[in-house]
């Protein structure tokens, strides 16, 4: 794990922010956590926040705008815990925690529980707080990353987040409508109509 000193080891961190995806869904659970986290420095919010604060905004954001399968229950702990394997990020509980039978993550009963908090570590904290253009180029890394762009304003609203939008008007490029398309989950984003008919989408198109 690199030790991020610089903004431009943030920036970086952030590049690389890892995404787990199956089966063509992508779980944005981490960006939406990092946005969240973004937010709470531009507000003054303390550096760390427990689970149970954040839990509830965190499973709806990822509700609104995971690409995750529709059946599978939104899981907040998972991002809360796995985030600090990207180097800019910690958590504490005051015991031992839990762990899932046979897996390394905690419970999110134990993350209540112990009063587990986590956030950005001290030196990435101090960086973005002296900086409010960081704080907007690190917001844009990761809505560029994980995004499509017809949705990066939405995010940005729903996580409280006021950072100018980068935008690049260059036309539609091919894979804008299988960014957009799989961001929806193959769902109108209207009425949910599934557009799936076995590996073809029929009947939802993608619009900018």
């Amino acid at each position: 794990m690199t030790n991020i000193d610089t903004p431009s080891d943030l920036i970086r961190a952030l590049e690389n922010l890892s995404v787990f995806e199956r089966s063509g869904h992508r779980a944005v659970h981490k960006p939406l956590l990092v946005l969240l986290a973004l937010t709470r420095v531009q507000t003054g919010a303390d550096r760390l926040v427990r689970f149970s604060e954040i839990e509830n905004e965190l499973g709806k954001l990822i509700h609104e705008f995971g690409t995750t399968s529709t059946k599978s229950p939104v899981k907040p702990q998972y991002p809360f815990w796995y985030l600090k394997s990207e180097g800019f990020w910690e958590i504490h509980a005051s015991a031992e925690l839990s762990r899932r039978k046979g897996k390394n993550e905690p419970t999110a009963a134990a993350l209540r529980e112990t009063g587990a908090a986590a956030g950005f570590k001290d030196m990435v904290w101090e960086l973005l707080r002296q900086d409010p253009n960081l704080i907007a180029q690190c917001a844009n890394v990761v809505l560029a990353k994980s995004f499509p762009e017809s949705m990066r304003e939405d995010v940005l609203d729903a996580v409280g987040l006021d950072v100018p939008l980068l935008v690049h008007r260059v036309g539609r490029t091919p894979k804008f409508r299988t960014e957009v398309l799989r961001a929806y989950n193959h769902c109108c984003a209207i009425c949910g109509y599934d557009g799936r008919l076995e590996d073809r989408v029929v009947g939802v198109e993608a619009a900018c």
